[in-house]
């Protein structure tokens, strides 16, 4: 592998085989059902023939290129529990060199405004295009998947399927996803959490705030009205949805190109539909904030609220500093709208990369 240009180390090698393996039987199981179309995934005629049609059969040796000599599979295609102790790494952070904070265990989980849900018949997430990877969490027994609580729940299944359970978490979440990381913290206090940075809070009277006086009743009565433009737009070719994309956010000072990309889902009616449903379960249940929560995690958490913000007012800032004088509670000076993702997420991903460094170095 190194004679052809790839540096990987054999930890990294066993991650790729392991996600490779559970492609395949996926996808096997997959088309075992009858009835169903015919599915593939990335190397399906390779993985095929190494695996003699049986994602748990476990070939006789594999060549480790590192170490120069044989080795049983195991290491990469076996489902042993060892795969899930290992050090979770960012790759792209070793292929460039740069310094990793204290204690490499730390993992960071990101929960943003609104996930890009697939389709609302599937019943569970579905692999990325082209079959590459794996799943997120095998979701299919959640129940209300695309509502606010099961998304939360998704949220504890990835960490709990995915995760160590001596690993040390950094959670990061914006808007609602403030909301379900206090939701995550409370119901699963064994978390290792370090801490929590919560951007933009909606964690209380969601529906009493400014945008949600307005947004409300349509969220929640009118929201199927949408559904019919949104579907004759979703015709339109791409290089024109594209157009009008940019000319909606052509008063931003500089566009993010991946708020563009990421725009083009909402000519989507399955999107739209998961989105506006999962809004209007946000302003029906995100009503009192969860003080309780809150006083018991004080001292893991970080708010940061936005001075013109009309999902979360300054007032709601005031109060919750009031009752909170010895939290971390931090008001934006920088003019940061709540859609920071739009024209501002390098300078916040820079901020926040500040705070976190400072944090674990004082750890």
């Amino acid at each position: 592998m190194k004679d052809r240009g790839h540096n990987r180390d054999p930890k990294q090698c066993r991650v790729k085989l392991k996600e490779l393996r559970q492609a395949y039987q996926k996808t096997r199981e997959a088309n075992s059902r009858s009835g169903s179309e015919p599915q593939t995934c990335r190397f399906y005629d390779e993985l095929h023939a190494i695996l003699g049609g049986s994602a748990t059969t476990t070939p006789a040796v594999l060549f480790d290129s590192f170490n120069g000599d044989g080795g049983n599979t195991e290491a990469g295609f076996g489902d042993e529990e060892d795969d899930d102790e290992e050090e979770v790494v960012d790759s792209s952070q070793q292929a460039s060199g740069e310094t990793s904070f204290p204690d490499s265990q730390e993992l960071f989980l990101t929960l943003d405004l609104e996930p890009v849900p697939p389709e609302p018949t599937q019943g569970c997430l579905l692999d990325p295009a082209g079959g590459e990877g794996t799943s997120d969490t095998d979701i299919k027994e959640l129940e209300d998947v695309f509502g606010l609580h099961g998304q939360i729940e998704h949220k504890l299944d990835f960490l709990r399927k995915n995760v160590p359970k001596d690993m040390k978490l950094v959670l990061i979440g914006h808007s609602i996803g403030c909301y379900i990381t206090l939701e995550m913290m409370k119901r699963a206090s064994e978390l290792q959490v370090l801490r929590s940075v919560l951007l933009f809070p909606t964690i209380e009277r969601m529906a009493q705030s400014p945008q949600g006086k307005l947004l409300t009743p349509v969220l929640c009565k009118l929201r199927y009205i949408l559904y019919m433009p949104v579907y004759l737009l979703s015709f339109l070719p791409e290089r024109v949805k594209t157009s009008m994309v940019r000319f909606v956010l052509r008063g931003l000072k500089c566009p993010d190109e991946a708020s563009i990309v990421t725009s083009l889902n909402l000519f989507s009616v399955d999107c739209v539909a998961n989105v506006l449903y999962m809004a209007s379960q946000e302003m029906m249940k995100v009503v009192e904030r969860d003080s309780t929560t809150i006083k018991q995690n004080l001292k893991k958490l970080i708010f940061y609220y936005g001075v013109a913000d009309n999902w979360c007012p300054q007032q709601y800032f005031e109060e919750i500093k009031m009752d909170f004088p010895d939290g971390d509670i931090r008001l934006c000076e920088k003019g940061i709208r709540h859609a920071f993702v739009l024209d501002a997420s390098r300078e916040m991903a820079a901020m926040i990369t500040d705070w976190v460094q400072d944090i674990l170095t004082r750890l």
